[in-house]
Parts: structure tokens; C-alpha cells; sequence
């Protein structure tokens, strides 16, 4: 009887897994070459991270970067508070936008050890990324990945331009993937075997990236939902029992629920603190919508599609490069394995859910893909795990894999490198002037440069930037400046924007009307 016993569970064994166990020493010398492959990985991406390390961080989305810097430069100077700081629109100066966890980390470092800041939140996100890696290999587990297959995965997360590039810019994107990966990883287990530990950790990271990324959080939220329903999905459809049903049922209300009732809730609270602003209304939620989502006409459109596809491949390397070993994976090696094609699927519709939600985010800045990028790099490791767990194809898997990494190497070289080597210094001696030339407490005034923070960051200075905004108004404009009544007033810098809807000389005599006196006023050409 016992006999029959070991011969079953055996003989499941081996139907559960594509490939049957190798011999100790086949397995160790493969578990070798797989972490040799993952250090080779691993060494070209903190080479490629560590390029233009001391640049300004103006390179590439100087907007974005700027405003994550600023925000961080006033949380070491000042009390840590949930409506911080980033003074670029005036009087009150707080118009929270993501729940700051990446900043609080960076300015806790900058207080801890005076590091440099901007060299600081370079590290931060590195280690974020790096650190996605470790539950990235638990959930590689929990979907029956072998040990030695994983690190191979791992490998090709590393090896990607996209995040090489953008895990060393100082933004919060690698900070909540980290912990969306880490919410994925843990839902999947506590989905598979009931705790109330993980479940408890679960929800708290699905918390924390619901809080510091909303737009992150959707897929992986979608991931979790799919993976809970994956027995309703099989064919035929079968009913698992109506106790087992309503049991999942409420796993998956708690951990999707309670980062969801969050994620609206610090929305809510965001928006009351911007509305304190004369002009924080032009970024509130409500106003935004159209900007987060797209229209429809923009969901619809060809341009558009082909706009973010076009983005695709800098996930893996170049575009001919990329396309052509998509055309031959879909082609000649995913049909041939077999393998791992539930997987791949469901990745790559997970990578899809992004921008059919959040259109125009996608559409208009090419980091957003930090949010949904995994899932298409995951899909393209799990082709490589198939092949490797199709007997007789384990050599063709390495080679995929070395491949893979030549690919990734050749795509940073040729899409990044050259941006991170980049040093713009052109607006170094005007925020330098104004540095030198206006006391701490000084407030600059800018209009036509919307809100970027490059300016009021690099010349330490507080500001009030009138937004480029379709539901701005002059009245608004009017009440931000009476804000400034009693406070010392640094330049008024102003550049011509024939669309704007507040034009130079009429401000210039809303100024003096009010009784603002700047120290100067400096007219900029754009170029």
C-alpha cells in the first residue's frame, strides 16, 4: 500500500512538472551557469546605473524628477508631515500629490548620514529595484518555478534598458514597484495557503502602493484578483463549493478592498489640502481626470497605440532587435514548448491593463511603463523557463537567456547611455543668481514655465509658478498673489507663451496694483 502511495505521489510529481528532476550533478553545474548568467546580469546593471552619477538631474523628465527633489529637499529641512511641502505654487505651500514613502526614505538618509541629495535618491531607487528582486524570486516559487530557473528570470529584470535607466532617476517608480511585487508576492501565498500573517502583510503592502503610486497599483491588483479566480477560469467551468467560494471570496474583498478604500481616501485628503491653494485646484483630482485617463476619442486612435507600443521595446533592447525576436518567439518557440503559455498570457494582458486605463499617462511619459513593465519582462522570463523545462531544449534556454542579456546590454548603450552622460548645465547660473542674489526666505515669481520645479530647486528657493491650465483663471492667479501680501519677493521671471491665458504686462500691473515689489524682474527666450 505504501508502495503505491510513493508510486502516485511520484508519478504526480512528475506530470506537475514539465521537465523531470535532473541527476545532483546536472542540477548543480545548470544552478551555476544560472547564478554565473545572474552575476554577469547583475554587474553590467550597476556599471550602467553608476553613468552620470553626478549629473544634474535634468537628463530626461526634468519635471518630474524636480518635483520628487524639492519635495525631499524641504522634508531635511523641516518636520515630517502628511501635508509636505512642495513649494512651487505659492501660499500654502502644500499640494500633496503621491503618499511621500520614497521621499521620507531619501530625506531620512540626507539627515542621517549628509549624504548629497541627489546622489541619495539615485541609491534609494536602486535599492528599491534591487531589492524587487527578492520578492520576485518567492513569487517565481509560489507558480512551481524551480530554483535554478529563477534566477534566470531575475536576469532578465536586471538586464532591461528601461529599468536601468529609469531605477537611478530620483523618483518614487522603482519605490512602489518594489512594494507592488511584494504585495503580488504575498497575495499569491496567502491565496495558496491561507495565514493570517501573510494576509496581514499582504494588505499592507498593497496599503503602501495603492498610497505611493495609485496608477501602480491597478495591475497588480488585476494579477491578484486573476490568480484568486484561476479555478473559475478552467475549462470546462466547474464549481468549487459555495463555502470555498464565499471563502476566497472575502481573501480577495480584504486584500484588494482595504488598498483601494486607502488609495481613495489619501485622494480625498490631498485634495482638501491643494484646495487651501489659490491655484491647487487646477491639479485636483476631479480636474485631472482627463489628463490621468485619455478620452475615448484618444483610446480609439491608431496614433495613439502605435505611440505607446512604439515604447515597447526599450524594455529589451531596440526596436528591430526587439520586434524581430518577438516574431520569432511567437513563432517558432512558444509554439514548439508548450510550456508556460498560461503565464505569458496572463502577463501580457497585465501589461496591457495599464494604458487602456491610464491612456494619456502612458501616452505622454514614457516612465509610466515602470508601473507595468514587469509584467511583459516576466512574460518574456517565463518563455525562456518554458523552453528550459522542455526536455531536451535546456541549452537552447541558456542561450536564450545569454542572449537576452547581450540584447539588454547593446539596448542601453544605444537608447540611454548617451542621456545619462548628458550633463545640461545651461540654467546652472541663472538659479546660481538667484541663489546668491536673494536672502532664504525670498519668494520667485514665474510665469510661462508652467510648474516645473528646476528653477526654484536648483536656486533653493520658494515659488510661485502660474500652471498652464485649461480651468485657470485670472481671478485665481489674482488671489494666489494677494497670498503674497507682507512676504519679500524675490525676481519675477517671465517668458513669452503665446497660449497662455495670463499675458506678461497685465500681470506685471496686477503686481503693482497689489503692492508686490520684486527685486528684479527677468525676461527669459525660450528656446
Amino acid at each position: 500500500m505504501m508502495r503505491m502511495e510513493l508510486f502516485q505521489m511520484n508519478r504526480d510529481s512528475k506530470l506537475s512538472h514539465p521537465l523531470n528532476p535532473m541527476d545532483s550533478r546536472q542540477g548543480r553545474w545548470f544552478l551555476i551557469l544560472s547564478l554565473l548568467l545572474f552575476a554577469i546580469a547583475l554587474g553590467h546593471y550597476l556599471w550602467a546605473v553608476s553613468v552620470g552619477w553626478g549629473n544634474t538631474i535634468s537628463e530626461h523628465h526634468d519635471f518630474r524628477q524636480t518635483q520628487c527633489a524639492i519635495t525631499t529637499y524641504y522634508m531635511v529641512k523641516e518636520p515630517f508631515k502628511l501635508a509636505y511641502e512642495t513649494p512651487v505654487m505659492g501660499l500654502p505651500w502644500s499640494i500633496p500629490m503621491e503618499f511621500p514613502i520614497y521621499q521620507w526614505v531619501t530625506a531620512s538618509i540626507v539627515r542621517l548620514f549628509s549624504t548629497p541629495l541627489e546622489q541619495t535618491g539615485r541609491f534609494v531607487g536602486i535599492c528599491f529595484y534591487l531589492l524587487t528582486l527578492v520578492p520576485a524570486y518567492f513569487l517565481l516559487g509560489s507558480l512551481n518555478v524551480a530554483p535554478r530557473h529563477r534566477w534566470i528570470a531575475l536576469s532578465v529584470l536586471l538586464v532591461s534598458p528601461f529599468y536601468t535607466y529609469w531605477s537611478r532617476t530620483f523618483m518614487m517608480e522603482t519605490t512602489a514597484l518594489f512594494l507592488g511585487v511584494s504585495y503580488l508576492a504575498c497575495s499569491i501565498q496567502t491565496l495558496s495557503r491561507p495565514s493570517r500573517r501573510v494576509t496581514a502583510l499582504a494588505v499592507a503592502c498593497g496599503v503602501l502602493v495603492a498610497l505611493a503610486k495609485a496608477t501602480t497599483f491597478p495591475a497588480f491588483g488585476a494579477a491578484i484578483a486573476l490568480y484568486g479566480l484561476r479555478e473559475y477560469l478552467k475549462w470546462p467551468l466547474q464549481w468549487p463549493g459555495t463555502q470555498v467560494a464565499v471563502r476566497q471570496g472575502m481573501r480577495l474583498a480584504l486584500l484588494l478592498g482595504i488598498p483601494l478604500l486607502a488609495a481613495l481616501a489619501w485622494t480625498h485628503f490631498a485634495d482638501s489640502v491643494k484646495l487651501q491653494n489659490p491655484l491647487g485646484y487646477t491639479i485636483s483630482s476631479s480636474v485631472l481626470t482627463a489628463w490621468n485617463y485619455g478620452t475615448l476619442d484618444q483610446k480609439l486612435s491608431l496614433d495613439t497605440w502605435i505611440e505607446i507600443a512604439g515604447r515597447v521595446c526599450t524594455l529589451f533592447s531596440t526596436d528591430g532587435v526587439f520586434w524581430t525576436l518577438c516574431l520569432l518567439s511567437l513563432g517558432l518557440v512558444l509554439p514548439l514548448t508548450r510550456c508556460r503559455w498560461k503565464e505569458i498570457l496572463a502577463c501580457t494582458l497585465l501589461f496591457a491593463l495599464a494604458p487602456v486605463i491610464f491612456t494619456n499617462l502612458h501616452f505622454v511619459h514614457d516612465y509610466y511603463m515602470c508601473a507595468n513593465g514587469i509584467f511583459l519582462l516576466a512574460a518574456a522570463a517565463f518563455l525562456v523557463i518554458g523552453i528550459l523545462e522542455t526536455p531536451g531544449w535546456q541549452n537552447a534556454g541558456l542561450s536564450a537567456i545569454a542572449i537576452l542579456i547581450a540584447m539588454g546590454s547593446y539596448g542601453h548603450q544605444a537608447t540611454y547611455l548617451g542621456l545619462q552622460r548628458l550633463n545640461a548645465t545651461g540654467f546652472i547660473p541663472l538659479a546660481q543668481k538667484i541663489r546668491e542674489t536673494t536672502t532664504p526666505d525670498a519668494i520667485n515669481i514665474f510665469l510661462g514655465f508652467n510648474i516645473s520645479p528646476m528653477l526654484p530647486y536648483y536656486s533653493e528657493r520658494r515659488a510661485l509658478m502660474i500652471p498652464k491650465s485649461p480651468v485657470l483663471t485670472e481671478e485665481a492667479v489674482r488671489k494666489a498673489l494677494l497670498a503674497l501680501r507682507g512676504q519679500k519677493i524675490g525676481y519675477v521671471l517671465i517668458t513669452a507663451d503665446p497660449k497662455s491665458q495670463i499675458q506678461p504686462q497685465r500681470f506685471l500691473e496686477d503686481l503693482k496694483e497689489i503692492g508686490l515689489k520684486p527685486q528684479g524682474i527677468i525676461p527669459i527666450e525660450m528656446r
